[in-house]
């Protein structure tokens, strides 16, 4: 295409009236139709059919736009250097939409900087904007990686309204030949992105426990947890995965109680456990897929972390680096689970407090293979309602939704997976046992940990602890 830039923005403005016929119909393939038995049930097939379900969704929002500025300034003054190439609002006049128009993949990677810079200015003009709000619109060849796993992160995990469209022209010399054709992920794209993420030692495990409570949080010595206890400490798991969705964080929380009668010689009863998809984790799975270095993961302890360099690309092509004696990606790797513990002290020390003051509490960390080998930990206890946030709930609701369509066609005692079944659907969605099971089925399991002391990760806290962030 030898137009410019300028010149399709200006053919799209000068043809705003005519933006439907702009935009070619959109073209789906069909949604994946899983077998009865789910054996063919994957995370990635699961992700695929949200995606579709999503773009199909944003492109009835944007079939019919009424285009109301083009080239605005970011700022107020006139000579901003980011400008959004079109403004408009959606069919369903819910959302401002902001189209950014990149001809070439030499100027595409800039589209998702330039959107969100935008989607900033209008948060910031518009405050208490949902992400609703705002939809993305993006008008490129979508010929780069980066761009397109750009669009599914930001569709599918940051949960985003945005649709993508190629321009094309039927003759080459004729620019009134263009059309805007909507550009779908492939169900291989989604297997790259999705199997590097849903891997079980990307979940990180922080545990924050806190003391005995007779009747405040704790029932008598060999007398079963009742029902008054177990709400105070669901409504805790429930804080904590407040915070999880406000911060963006994708796993799940829940709290769980030592059987009483152990409560002499473990005196720490209750606790928050919080369970979060580490993204530093994520990158170095990605890394270690494309260069084919699975073997030099035999266990989680002595799984390959590159360095950051050979993932931010450009730091080995500046000459303004510093070295360091330890990586930063294996720094962030190892000290993403603050954010966790952040969180856990928060809604613990809240839950807890009284006017006399807060409990004693301890804390520890590992992997969420680690944590359920672990008898004192995760088997001689209660396990209450879980929380989940993010993807991870996303993919559970549609979970629970289709063993339901299938409990529907061969009875609830005849479920391929769960073998028995609720009748209804509300006593699954937080049920701590169906929810391992999916986890199981999302994440895998892995058979070669080599377990070691964890016990001596858990500690009292300690205000000169680096590690963290102080809990107040």
């Amino acid at each position: 295409m030898h137009f410019s830039e300028k010149d399709i923005q200006n053919y799209i403005w000068e043809n705003r009236a005519d933006w439907e016929a702009l935009v070619e119909p959109l073209e789906l393939p069909d949604v994946y139709q899983f077998s009865d038995d789910l054996s063919d049930l994957t995370p990635e097939l699961l992700l695929h059919n949200q995606t579709l379900e999503r773009v199909e969704a944003v492109y009835d929002s944007i079939s019919e736009l009424e285009l109301f500025g083009c080239e605005v300034p970011l700022e107020k003054a006139s000579n901003s250097t980011i400008r959004a190439d079109f403004l408009t609002l959606s069919s369903h006049e819910t959302s401002v939409v902001v189209i950014e128009l990149k001809k070439s993949f030499q100027t595409e990677r800039q589209a998702f900087t330039e959107l969100l810079a935008y989607s900033n200015h209008l948060t910031n003009l518009f405050p208490g904007m949902c992400r609703e709000d705002i939809t993305y619109v993006l008008i490129s060849p979508m010929n780069t990686r980066i761009v397109r796993e750009a669009f599914i992160q930001t569709l599918i995990f940051d949960k985003r309204p945005i649709c993508a469209l190629v321009p094309k022209l039927s003759d080459e010399s004729d620019i009134s030949t263009l059309k805007l054709c909507p550009w779908i992920p492939s169900l291989e794209e989604m297997v790259n992105f999705t199997q590097a993420a849903f891997h079980p030692c990307n979940l990180d495990v922080c545990k924050v426990v806190w003391e005995y409570s007779e009747r405040v949080w704790d029932p008598p010595v060999n007398e079963p947890i009742n029902d008054q206890l177990i709400n105070q400490l669901d409504s805790v798991a429930s804080m904590a995965a407040q915070l999880m969705e406000q911060q963006g964080i994708h796993g799940f929380a829940y709290c769980s109680q030592l059987w009483s009668e152990l409560s002499q010689s473990l005196p720490f009863t209750n606790s928050l456990v919080i369970v979060g998809l580490n993204p530093y984790a994520i990158a170095s799975s990605i890394y270690s897929k494309e260069n084919e270095r699975e073997e030099e993961e035999p266990e989680f302890y002595t799984r390959y972390i590159p360095e950051i360099s050979e993932i931010i690309l450009g730091l080995s092509k500046s000459k303004n680096t510093n070295s360091y004696s330890d990586d930063p990606l294996s720094r962030l790797h190892h000290g993403w689970r603050s954010h966790l513990f952040n969180i856990a002290f928060k809604a613990v020390r809240l839950a807890t407090k009284t006017t006399d003051g807060c409990l004693h509490i301890d804390y520890g960390s590992m992997t969420w293979a680690e944590y359920q080998m672990l008898p004192m930990e995760d088997i001689h206890c209660t396990n209450c309602a879980v929380r989940a946030t993010g993807i991870v709930r996303d993919l559970f609701w549609k979970v629970v939704n289709l063993d339901y369509d299938v409990a529907a066609k061969v009875g609830i005692r005849n479920h391929p997976v769960h073998e028995d079944m609720f009748y209804s659907a509300i006593e699954a969605l937080n049920n701590n046992w169906d929810f391992r099971d999916f986890i199981k089925r999302m994440f895998g399991e892995s058979t070669d940990i080599n377990l070691r002391p964890i016990i001596s990760n858990f500690r009292s806290y300690d205000e000169n602890d680096s590690c963290l962030e102080p809990p107040f």
